[in-house]
């Protein structure tokens, strides 16, 4: 099922619930702000009544003022291909270090 159909039910969720979260993470950006759509519709401030953090700072954090995870994807997907590579050939090539940045901005 399309991840936009889901939000309305992780809202009515939301809201249903007795002790309800103080923060949602979403797995991208896109989704955070589809939530924040539906959240805006049904009457529920971000973030005063929940916090809203994205995943993968893309543009569209940005333009919707987007609490975010930076993270180096492209750094990612070399890295998998180094660990496949790797064992398929079984040489070593070295691994890229990752780091992680908490972006924040207005939804937190």
């Amino acid at each position: 099922m399309h991840t936009r159909t889901k939000l309305p039910e992780l809202a009515r969720w939301w809201e249903a619930e007795k002790e309800k979260p103080t923060a949602l993470l979403f797995p991208t950006d896109n989704v955070a702000v589809g939530f924040l759509a539906e959240a805006r519709e049904r009457g529920i401030s971000v973030p005063k009544d929940v916090a809203v953090v994205g995943f993968d700072n893309s543009s569209i954090a940005e333009l919707f003022n987007l609490t975010t995870i930076d993270y180096p994807m492209h750094l990612q997907a070399e890295n998998a291909f180094f660990k496949l590579y790797n064992q398929l050939k079984h040489k070593n090539l070295p691994l890229h270090p990752l780091s992680f940045k908490l972006i924040i901005r207005g939804t937190t």
